[in-house]
């Protein structure tokens, strides 16, 4: 009895060892399979929907800034001409002194700058000349009457360039330039000479032939 009994407690065994194999088997096989299993795909993101930007409003026209007036130019005052100058006595200023006729006369210009004191001198009672200031040599403004086809010629010439001295009263208007010939007896001036010129009582020192 008792070996009967063991052959079947042999028998039993190996057959729980297979039934345990077994169940370890189906237990394990889908774990593994699940394990092996790829992992599902990440969702993808899907970009925000884009948001429509609103056109800028058109820009209004520039309104043009209004003309601004200008102002009036400042009036410069009137200067007085000082008295002792032949402007403030005479009413003529010294426009230019220079040398003409190869150097064999002057041209010596002046302009008027007040008409009605100019107009004394169309009378012919003032004295006028020029000083050499080197040599004190004096050239008169009013030379002696010439004779001969020489007066004609120097008549003539003053006339085209503004007459001479005294001048005519149909010369002495505000802001003209007159032009008288004046003899430069062997070269006296030359450019560069500094000159006075006297007209009645009033002198103009310092002028600087041309």
């Amino acid at each position: 009895m008792s070996m009967k009994k063991n052959d079947s407690e042999r028998g039993i065994r190996p057959a729980f060892l297979g039934l345990m194999t077994l169940a370890l088997a189906l237990i394990c096989v889908p774990v593994w399979l699940l394990t092996r299993r790829p992992a599902p795909p990440s969702p993808v993101e899907e970009p925000p929907p884009a948001v429509e930007t609103p056109a800028p409003a058109p820009a209004e026209p520039a309104v043009a800034d209004a003309p601004v007036e200008s102002a009036p130019a400042p009036v410069k005052p009137v200067v007085a001409a000082r008295p002792g100058t032949l402007e403030g006595e005479w009413g003529i200023r010294v426009a230019s002194v220079g040398l003409t006729m190869a150097g064999g006369a002057v041209d010596f210009r002046y302009t008027v700058v007040d008409a009605e004191k100019a107009l004394l001198l169309s009378q012919g009672m003032t004295s006028a000349y020029v000083i050499d200031q080197a040599t004190g040599t004096k050239i008169s403004m009013t030379p002696p009457p010439m004779k001969g086809p020489a007066a004609a010629h120097s008549s003539a010439r003053m006339a085209r360039q503004g007459g001479g001295f005294p001048p005519s009263p149909n010369r002495l208007a505000a802001g003209r330039t007159n032009s008288l010939l004046l003899p430069n007896p062997a070269g006296l001036l030359k450019s560069g000479s500094i000159i006075t010129v006297v007209v009645g009582d009033i002198q103009t020192q310092n002028v600087r032939v041309e």
